[in-house]
């Protein structure tokens, strides 16, 4: 079963989700999982971002977050623009992010993956103190462990 977990710019919620998720399935029971962002691309070319390495983004507060509660460095991972393949090849797409900002094929007819969506309503961490932002990665871990024990 293949888990792909989507939040906005895939450096923060969808980052610590798929992380965390390797550790709680230890790539056991056939998982195989990757994150992404609906803003990554655009994000990248208004910062001028030399990279799409989590640490090239200016908000990259959650690679401190991951060395310390998951004992990973996610600083050179790349960041991925989501797309409608990784959604078709994906069998749960976990959407950490508003709504209203998902793109539309999310919902078309032609590409419905409407029986795929679970939506975590777990806000962003940019403009939030440092506190806060792990208050949020928290609950994101929260969620994956409950997705571990119900797809288990």
């Amino acid at each position: 079963m293949k888990i792909l977990f989507v939040c906005y710019a895939n450096i923060g919620r969808s980052q610590v989700a798929e992380e965390y998720f390797k550790q709680l399935t230890n790539h056991v029971y056939g998982f195989t999982t990757c994150s992404a962002g609906i803003g990554v691309d655009q994000l990248s070319y208004q910062n001028n971002e030399i990279s799409f390495k989590v640490e090239d983004s200016p908000y990259h507060r959650s690679i401190d977050y991951c060395k310390e509660k998951l004992h990973i460095d996610i600083s050179e991972k790349l960041k991925l623009q989501l797309s409608i393949d990784l959604c078709r090849h994906a069998d749960k797409v976990i959407m950490i992010c508003e709504k209203q900002l998902w793109p539309s094929y999310l919902y078309g007819q032609d590409h419905s993956f409407t029986d795929k969506l679970i939506h975590w309503n777990i806000p962003d961490t940019p403009g939030l103190s440092d506190e806060e932002s792990w208050k949020i990665w928290d609950s994101v871990m929260i969620k994956t462990e409950e997705l571990v024990q119900e797809i288990i």
